[in-house]
């Protein structure tokens, strides 16, 4: 409702509360209400006895009303849970997913403070960024759920190139890396029995508007945002939107066809192909080159002239040789 409110206050002129009422179905009393809901969450509306209501300023948020405007999704985002500030969007999306709501369901904050990464890191999660989480219920084996860390990796690279220009290397499993820093981080959790999955929760971490005395000292030489490739401020709203349409179309195809139209962008554009890379598995490490991306997700590493597949760990790069 308050997204067709919105959509009628968009073109700046005064509406009446009873041309709202008509129009959308509701009493005076409701239209008030949602006036008054939209203004507390940040909405600069005016209110004028005779003229009606008028939208003179957006708020700065990433509201649901807001991201379903010319949202073109059909699955993704049919629900939305927004938080100014919450601890984990991947644990509240866990939350809502024992719960049932409906595959698609976004959970999206402002700010995280209990952010993370892989293996319990911390994750910088300020206000500047975009934090969110997708719970997924497709009907694949349980062991073909690492395949969407890539599909979501695959689908924010290639809206940074098309939307914003910015050339993204993907990191296996789960990082996307700008001239070897790091831009975002993907953590997919799953629940589900042996054969078969009761959830995916996928969460993306993206560094967008953070300028670089926000990163702390351990991760200045480690990190970037796109604002300071770009030298400029980014549209989280433009991007959380678009992410959200070529996520669907490659998890739609995905379903269809197979996990291979992913695995081609995370080949032609990958930051660990090629590379010595080592990686720390429980309490092992194998060192070897990488050399290419199974047909399964696994990373294909040559180590001693055998080829190695890896479904998971903490990759390090070595180098080319």
């Amino acid at each position: 409702m308050r997204t067709k409110l919105l959509e009628m206050l968009l073109n700046g002129q005064y509406i009446s509360g009873q041309e709202i009422s008509d129009k959308l179905g509701i009493s005076r009393t409701a239209v008030w209400k949602h006036i008054k809901s939209l203004k507390e969450d940040g909405y600069d509306i005016d209110s004028q006895f005779g003229k009606g209501y008028r939208l003179l300023r957006m708020n700065k948020y990433l509201t649901p009303e807001k991201i379903k405007l010319g949202l073109k999704c059909r699955l993704l985002a049919g629900d939305i849970v927004h938080f100014h500030e919450i601890g984990s969007t991947n644990e509240e999306a866990k939350k809502i997913a024992e719960k049932g709501y409906s595959e698609g369901t976004l959970v999206i904050a402002e700010k995280q403070t209990g952010g993370k990464g892989r293996m319990g890191r911390h994750w910088q999660s300020p206000a500047t960024g975009l934090w969110s989480s997708i719970v997924l219920k497709p009907s694949i084996p349980p062991r073909d759920a690492p395949q969407l860390a890539l599909l979501v990796a695959a689908a924010l690279r290639t809206v940074l190139s098309k939307e914003f220009g910015i050339d993204a290397k993907i990191k296996w499993p789960n990082d996307l890396l700008v001239d070897n820093k790091k831009i975002c981080g993907i953590l997919t959790e799953m629940k589900g029995e042996m054969d078969k999955i009761s959830y995916i929760v996928n969460g993306v971490g993206v560094n967008v508007n953070q300028e670089i005395e926000d990163f702390p000292e351990e991760l200045a030489n480690t990190a970037t945002s796109l604002k300071i490739i770009k030298e400029m401020e980014i549209d989280r709203l433009l991007l959380l939107q678009k992410y959200l349409e070529a996520l669907e179309e490659f998890y739609l195809d995905f379903l269809e066809n197979g996990f291979e139209k992913a695995r081609k962008i995370c080949i032609e554009n990958s930051h660990t192909i090629g590379n010595i890379v080592t990686i720390y598995s429980g309490d092992k490490e194998y060192t070897g080159k990488a050399i290419g991306l199974g047909s399964d997700g696994a990373l294909i590493v040559n180590i001693n002239n055998q080829e190695i597949p890896f479904y998971g760990g903490e990759v390090s790069l070595r180098g080319k040789i």
